[in-house]
């Protein structure tokens, strides 16, 4: 039997879908055909890019057409330099939607999208939640690390059945009990406010019942961090992979695999980092753009297909090494890796961000003061790093408290260190 609580969310989520479909965002129509794209075999599926591509013909950054996959091979990348410097392709005047990027990477970037164009990125949405149960509509909290004040962001909030709370400027008592009146069907937000939330709650053993689903989005999560985050909220935790420019790229699925979940946009690994096609943008040409991350792609074998997914996922292409003495150097994913370890072993987990200015030399930050000194914890980090990459590097202790000044895209590590004078090695 329905409870008025629950007879009430039903109809607030009936009347989100209901919004978005008489507003014209084709949300199931689209998922339908995600769902039927993902479906087909290799062979049909690279036909239909192909053919996407011939009737789109994006410009490439060369302001050549890109017609087919094989023109778009040796197609010339796009800089965000380049596409801020383009003009909008609207000769049908459609009604445009249109958003910022957060300028991380360097460049803030305005994207246009068209209704057809943004509907299938809601789509996009929708068929990732539905892999965990959870419905696009459904009763959102969302944890960010910066308050969205005003009117405009209230009523969009209202619109689409959601509640945003301000992990770091809101007390987390207060948070709590607001959630506890809220009763979410999922949460969403930064991976950091939903960790610092998380702890809280399991701290405190507070029970928060009813969510479904815990996303963590912008930044980079460890496993160490996501079973705190499912301990606080009994639910599964997922990872998502996403821009302002194409929404959701990648989601982690069941098998813990962050996978390509966009049929329409096309992955690669480039010496410039991600690098991402879609095949049936119009508004904007958008060929190999340079998201301004850096990954590898690899792909799972199905009885269908090879379905590709990223991994070593970092925020901006100058955080992929940390050099060390004597020339040396490692990828920056082994940070937390170890950090990782030493987690699992039991100890106290905690938020952190390591810095480097200078070679051979880096400075860990964290969020609370470790179980051991902060001292002891940096040697500690050096000498496992060392025995992972052969590497000798010296970790000096930072700051300890709130990290939101050093923040950055995803990635725990942040080098600032500036390569214009060749004196470092060879990265191939």
């Amino acid at each position: 039997m329905f409870s008025g609580g629950a007879i009430f969310k039903t109809v607030r989520f009936a009347i989100v879908r209901v919004f978005y479909m008489l507003t014209g965002f084709r949300i199931g129509y689209w998922r339908r055909e995600i769902e039927r794209l993902w479906k087909l075999n290799q062979d049909d599926y690279i036909a239909y890019l192909d053919a996407a591509l011939s009737d789109n013909q994006p410009l490439d950054g060369s302001g050549n057409v890109v017609d087919s996959l094989s023109t778009l091979m040796n197609g010339t990348e796009i800089s965000k330099e380049i596409f801020n410097g383009r003009p909008v392709n609207n000769t049908k005047n459609k009604m445009l939607f249109s958003r910022y990027t957060s300028g991380t990477s360097g460049t803030r970037t305005k994207v246009y999208l068209s209704k057809d164009e943004l509907s299938r990125m809601l789509a996009v949405r929708d068929h990732c939640f539905r892999q965990y149960g959870i419905k696009l509509g459904q009763r959102e909290a969302r944890m960010w690390g910066v308050s969205s004040p005003g009117t405009r962001s209230r009523i969009k909030d209202w619109l689409l059945n959601r509640k945003t709370f301000c992990v770091v400027d809101d007390s987390q008592g207060d948070i709590v009990q607001n959630l506890l009146r809220w009763r979410p069907d999922y949460i969403y937000g930064y991976s950091s406010s939903v960790l610092n939330l998380s702890k809280h709650i399991v701290d405190n053993n507070i029970a928060i019942p009813g969510v479904k689903l815990v996303v963590c989005t912008a930044e980079e999560v460890l496993p160490a961090h996501k079973r705190i985050m499912n301990t606080a909220f009994d639910a599964p935790v997922a990872e998502e992979y996403g821009s302002t420019e194409f929404d959701v790229i990648a989601f982690e699925d069941r098998d813990g695999d962050l996978a390509l979940v966009n049929p329409w946009l096309i992955v690669e690994s480039t010496e410039s980092g991600l690098v991402i096609t879609d095949v049936y943008r119009s508004t904007q040409s958008l060929v190999r753009y340079q998201i301004g991350d850096i990954g590898d792609i690899v792909h799972r074998k199905t009885s269908l297909k090879r379905l590709p997914i990223i991994s070593n996922l970092k925020g901006r292409s100058g955080d992929r090494y940390v050099y060390g003495g004597h020339g040396k150097m490692f990828h920056a994913s082994e940070i937390s890796r170890a950090l990782n370890d030493y987690f699992e072993e039991g100890h106290v987990t905690f938020d952190f961000t390591v810095v480097q200015n200078e070679i051979g030399t880096c400075v860990l930050h964290v969020s609370e003061m470790p179980d051991i000194d902060l001292g002891d914890l940096c040697l500690l980090l050096a000498k496992r790093l060392r025995e992972r990459t052969s590497t000798n590097l010296d970790v000096l202790p930072g700051t300890v408290g709130k990290l939101r000044q050093f923040k950055g895209k995803r990635s725990y590590f942040i080098q600032n260190i500036q390569r214009n004078n060749g004196i470092y090695a060879n990265e191939a």
